[in-house]
């Protein structure tokens, strides 16, 4: 049932898949209501961890709730987190701002990348892909438990921001080269949709727009990659 977004926003929760997923949750402190797992996964679970309403399933019913084609040990069910945005909290640090990214893969591995580079905020559009798709939180490695996920109006947002001394740099195909200058203090990299890049409306927003040079043939980077290939700029 937690599979479908329509009942994972009726009851708050959403099924976190896998070993690693689950212990990442468990090591965050995440909300975890309850979790099904097999007896090996159960014995390997250092007491210490207080979890209550574990349940001893097989593999092959775990298989049966489980998304994931591959073989799977455990699976979890967690409360959504509410983040509440505060912009004061934006000052001074680098953020990642996403603009209709709808690629779950994608949106996965941008968390991977803010957890990777100690980024505490990502802002993102409704009309972006779910926090919680399992392809999310599968690609995230545990960056989802935490990295903050705001979804807001970011053309509100950001003019706030800036407004309140951060930086938004848009990172676009004919914007500054990165290679030119360092990054300024207190930016956030805003990023867009897969196909479409940034709207008219948000790029009026920016403060500054930027690029990655390239020395190839591709036409463009994929919004993960670019994502990584500027946060590293931001955070060096």
């Amino acid at each position: 049932m937690l599979h479908q977004k329509k009942y994972r926003d009726a009851h708050g929760l959403f099924p976190v898949e896998g070993e690693k997923c689950v212990k990442e949750a468990i090591l965050n402190k995440a909300k975890i209501k309850e979790v099904y797992a097999t007896p090996e996964w159960i014995a390997s679970l250092d007491p210490k961890t207080g979890l209550s309403n574990v349940h001893e399933v097989s593999q092959a019913e775990l298989q049966k709730i489980c998304q994931q084609k591959n073989p799977n040990a455990a699976l979890a069910i967690v409360e959504q987190q509410d983040h509440k945005l505060d912009i004061d909290s934006l000052k001074g640090r680098v953020s990642i701002a996403l603009e209709s990214v709808r690629d779950p893969g994608n949106l996965g591995t941008i968390i991977r990348i803010a957890d990777w580079y100690g980024i505490d905020n990502i802002l993102v559009t409704s009309d972006s892909v779910e926090r919680y798709n399992h392809k999310v939180i599968q690609s995230s490695m545990g960056g989802i438990f935490r990295v903050k996920i705001h979804e807001c109006s970011l053309e509100e947002t950001l003019s706030k921001a800036s407004t309140n001394g951060a930086h938004v740099l848009g990172a676009v195909m004919d914007g500054r080269s990165i290679q030119e200058s360092e990054c300024p203090e207190g930016a956030i990299l805003l990023f867009g949709n897969e196909s479409k890049g940034i709207s008219p409306a948000l790029r009026s927003v920016c403060n500054e727009l930027i690029r990655i040079d390239g020395a190839g043939k591709a036409e463009s980077l994929n919004v993960g990659v670019a994502a990584g290939i500027i946060s590293h700029w931001a955070c060096s």
